[in-house]
């Protein structure tokens, strides 16, 4: 299939650009098959080709991705703290990718969530099957699943008038000489540096960048020694929001090396508590994640 990129704002990686075109797939599949199935401008399309627009994009073998059938891994741990017919919430376990990277992968939380809720196949024709959010690797946590998709319609609606609140628990480097306070820093993606997101603070970075808003309220539970314990709440998580926002407060999550922490552990962020309305009866509902046994700061030899 031979395709014309439109006209773009600003050039954009090629992987990306196709995974806009076919949202089935991930910059995993692309790595594996870009080269032997498109061609850019005539041409072997290679990792780290960007369009602009008015480039020639031959799509020689189209992804069969979206037809593939997800594995279910019973030896994933799944731990339910919440259940009822429309809903499910999880408590995930850092370390475990909410989500397989390819139809190929079987070590994701969605692998395990099929070895016991098989019908979580027929919410979505996606990798999700019906995940209401994401968490980082490391970060753990409650995860909402959806387990119909009017359902997943419902909590979507339900999140864009900011009526979800999302609590999480944060180990950081250092004091705040505050006991709490408001983060209203916008957020953009880092154009050079793809992992990462930036925060925005002038207006000439604003109209050069997709900017997107981000509020993160923060307060301190207690300190020891040269680390502190935060609960960040937040209506609507952007990427990275709390832990970018964290690190221009001056306090990068411990073990966040991507943000200024020395990685000394793994990443000490949990999502804790989420307060809405439940999706079908529209009572109010409360749901809260025990932290792991690691969370906590790593002793000093």
């Amino acid at each position: 299939m031979l395709h014309q990129v439109p006209k773009l704002e600003k050039a954009q990686r090629l992987d990306l650009y196709l995974i806009d075109l076919y949202p089935q797939t991930s910059r995993s599949y692309w790595k594996k098959h870009l080269e032997n199935s498109i061609l850019l401008n005539q041409r072997k399309a290679k990792k780290g080709d960007q369009v602009r627009g008015g480039e020639s994009v031959n799509i020689l073998y189209e992804p069969q991705i979206g037809t593939g059938f997800l594995k279910a891994n019973p030896h994933i741990p799944i731990e339910v703290i919440y259940e009822d017919p429309y809903l499910l919430a999880l408590n995930k376990a850092p370390g475990l990718h909410c989500v397989p990277l390819d139809y190929e992968e079987d070590s994701s939380l969605v692998n395990g969530l099929l070895a016991r809720y098989p019908e979580q196949r027929e919410v979505e024709n996606k990798l999700d099957c019906g995940l209401l959010q994401r968490l980082d690797q490391e970060t753990s946590g409650l995860i909402l699943v959806a387990r119909h998709a009017k359902i997943k319609e419902a909590y979507l609606k339900q999140q864009e008038k900011y009526q979800v609140f999302k609590e999480y628990l944060a180990w950081v480097e250092g004091v705040p000489n505050q006991k709490e306070g408001i983060i209203k820093k916008p957020l953009a993606h880092d154009p050079k540096d793809p992992k990462k997101m930036l925060v925005i603070h002038d207006e000439k970075e604003t109209k050069k960048l997709k900017v997107q808003e981000a509020i993160s309220q923060w307060q301190l539970l207690k300190s020891q020694g040269s680390h502190s314990l935060l609960r960040i709440g937040i209506f609507k998580g952007k990427r990275h929001q709390i832990r970018v926002h964290l690190a221009n407060l001056g306090h990068p999550i411990l073990g966040d090396s991507l943000y200024g922490s020395k990685k000394e552990q793994r990443l000490l962020l949990h999502a804790e508590k989420i307060r809405m309305k439940h999706p079908k009866s529209q009572d109010k509902l409360y749901l809260s994640a025990p932290c792991p046994t690691d969370f906590r700061p790593k002793a000093k030899p």
